[in-house]
């Protein structure tokens, strides 16, 4: 695990740490999907591909993610309905126990994984 900033600049400088440190990673699962295209970014670069030798997965699916190439295997989240929802938590009225509300997510299986390589 690499800690980064959560922006394009962030997946690159993480994706150089795990490479530099497992040459022999296949794969890496970035916390958002401009970490995960700065991820891409530096494979590309490396010449490693993707996803013949590392698969690559975002969080977020924002619109650009299924138009890169490879297209970004992502989880898509419902993001107005969690804005709502975490609106409507901030303004009951405070409460003893932590509030939980769960959300719907769908995992968008794109051309950025493979199985691994046996």
């Amino acid at each position: 695990m690499v800690e980064a900033a959560f922006t394009l600049d962030g997946g690159k400088d993480a994706a150089r740490q795990i490479m530099d440190a497992h040459p022999d990673v296949t794969a890496v699962l970035a916390l958002n999907d401009d970490m995960a295209v700065g991820v891409l970014s530096v494979l590309g670069e490396r010449g490693v591909s993707v996803p013949g030798d590392v698969s690559v997965t975002g969080f977020d699916d924002v619109t650009v993610a299924g138009h890169l190439s490879p297209a970004l295997t992502t989880v898509r989240l419902p993001m107005k309905q969690m804005g709502r929802q975490a609106l409507e938590l901030a303004l009951l009225p405070r409460a003893a126990r932590a509030r939980r509300r769960t959300a719907e997510q769908r995992l968008m299986v794109r051309a950025s994984t493979a199985p691994v390589r046996g």
